[in-house]
Order: C-alpha cells, then sequence, then structure tokens
C-alpha cells in the first residue's frame, strides 16, 4: 500500500509479480507433494503442515481441527445467528480460544451472515474513510501516514477473514477492534 502511495514505477511491480507468482505456485505445488524438494529448504515443518492442511483439509490434522471447529461456527450462525452472547461452540470449548484469532467465528455464530456482512461492511467503510483523509492529507507525509496505517487495517482484517473461513492457511492474524490482547 506505501508503494502505491509514493507512486512506485507500477512496469517495477509487475516485474516482481511476473517472478514471485511462478516461484509460490512451484513452492505450493512442491508443499503436496510426498517427497518436497524446495519446501523443506525455505519453511519450517510447521508452516508446511499449515499449506498441506489448506490444500489437502485432513480432518485428522492437529492443525486443520481449528479451522474446521472455525468452519462449524460459522455455519451454524446461519442467516440471523444465535443471538448476542447465546453462541453455545465457544462456550463448550468446541473452538479453541476464539476469543484471539477466531473471534470472526463466533461473531458469525452469534451475529450471522447479516451480523458478518454488517462488520465487513463497517471495516471497509473505515478503510474507504482513511484513503479518503490520506488522499486530502496536505503533505506527502501525511498521506503516507493514514493511508499505510489504513491499509494495515484493511489488510489485517482481509487475512483474518481469509484464515477463519479456510481461505489461506492460518497465520495467527488477529481481528482490529475484535480479538482479545492489547495489540488488536
Amino acid at each position: 500500500v506505501q508503494m502505491f502511495v509514493a507512486e512506485l514505477d507500477y512496469r517495477f511491480i509487475g516485474k516482481i509479480l511476473i517472478v514471485t507468482v511462478p516461484v509460490v505456485a512451484v513452492i505450493i505445488l512442491d508443499s503436496i507433494r510426498e517427497d518436497p524438494i524446495f519446501v523443506d529448504l525455505i519453511f519450517k515443518d510447521y508452516m508446511i503442515t499449515r499449506i498441506k492442511d489448506l490444500v489437502i483439509q485432513d480432518p485428522s490434522s492437529e492443525t486443520y481441527y481449528q479451522t474446521m471447529k472455525s468452519i462449524s461456527a460459522i455455519s451454524s450462525g446461519q442467516l440471523t445467528g444465535k443471538g448476542l452472547y447465546q453462541g453455545t461452540l465457544n462456550q463448550l470449548s468446541y473452538l479453541p480460544e476464539p476469543q484471539n484469532d477466531f473471534i470472526f467465528s463466533i461473531v458469525c455464530e452469534e451475529l450471522g451472515f447479516i451480523g458478518a456482512v454488517l462488520i465487513i461492511i463497517l471495516f471497509g467503510l473505515l478503510v474507504w474513510r482513511g484513503f479518503v483523509i490520506g488522499m486530502k492529507a496536505p503533505d506527502k507525509f501525511g498521506s503516507m501516514l493514514a493511508i499505510g496505517l489504513t491499509g494495515q487495517i484493511g489488510l489485517q482484517v482481509a487475512f483474518n477473514v481469509a484464515v477463519v473461513t479456510n481461505t489461506i492457511p492460518n497465520t495467527g492474524i488477529s481481528l482490529p477492534f475484535f480479538s482479545y490482547g492489547g495489540t488488536s
């Protein structure tokens, strides 16, 4: 986000993508092999397990357990949810440590699809207003600061929702303003 604000040459970004996309594809394909070549050199064992869990989705895997339970919590909320503080999956220790990285699945269980969409819309409005403020800032530093901070929040929300919905591997990224702890 900061590079776009700083008006980096788009051809440079294109060159980086031309190199990065095939490398990432080779690493992902290599990770699902029984005898990986490159992955063992680049990643630690727990990272490889998370990538395999995303691609293969083995229910017997220990690291896939939390993601599986998260999907169950999201689906149990249905359209309108069970009601605020009426979710059962987080109270029965069905979903381990729900107050941290997987708080969005509890939001989906208690507020349903409508509540989850509303929260995503509110985050979208926050990011949009932050970008507008950044674009109208009187100097380059103020613009980069506002857009950089807003971009950080927006990307963190996107990554957290993607992890909770099993779109990307579990990364341990918290949901801003929701997750437990001072860092959120």
